[in-house]
């Protein structure tokens, strides 16, 4: 009979050993969305922008955490716009999220018979509210900033 309980209590122990090194590589950091409140302009005007890649620099780890965006349009001046939803974040449970970094794409057309041109730039935000990352969090990155180009 002891044989049967201690090989039971062996199982029971492998399972849960099992089940918590599952968690401990798992992630509670799941469901998590982005937005973008789009205070980008270009000489001043409010301005049009496409995300390429959003990345979370993880203060627990002490690294960038890269989420890719598969290019999506945020219109001009416009707030609380989602970029991803649902997403797990890989490596980030109960880290703390610090700064959001979000590069952009956008297009400048100054010349009236030419398609415009594209530029790239990268903005990093540091007012998260809340960094701890768990299930259900909701991020927004606030761009504010203004680019001049001259004609």
């Amino acid at each position: 009979m002891n044989a049967k309980v201690s090989s039971a209590a062996g199982v029971f122990l492998a399972l849960m050993m099992t089940g918590g090194g599952a968690h401990a590589f798992g992630n509670a950091c799941k469901n998590v969305n982005f937005s973008v409140n789009n205070g980008f302009t270009v000489n001043n005007s409010p301005h049009t922008l496409t995300v390429e890649r959003l990345q979370l620099y993880s203060a627990s780890e002490g690294r960038w955490l890269t989420e890719s965006i598969p290019n999506v349009l945020v219109p001009a001046g416009v707030q609380d716009f989602p970029i991803r939803r649902g997403e797990t974040v890989e490596y980030a449970e109960n880290d703390r999220i610090t700064q959001i970094s979000v590069r952009f794409h956008y297009v400048f057309d100054n010349d009236p018979d030419g398609p415009g041109q594209t530029f790239t730039r990268t903005f990093t935000d540091s007012s998260i509210d809340d960094p701890t990352c768990v299930a259900d969090r909701w991020y927004r990155v606030d761009i504010a900033l203004n680019v001049n180009h001259h004609p």
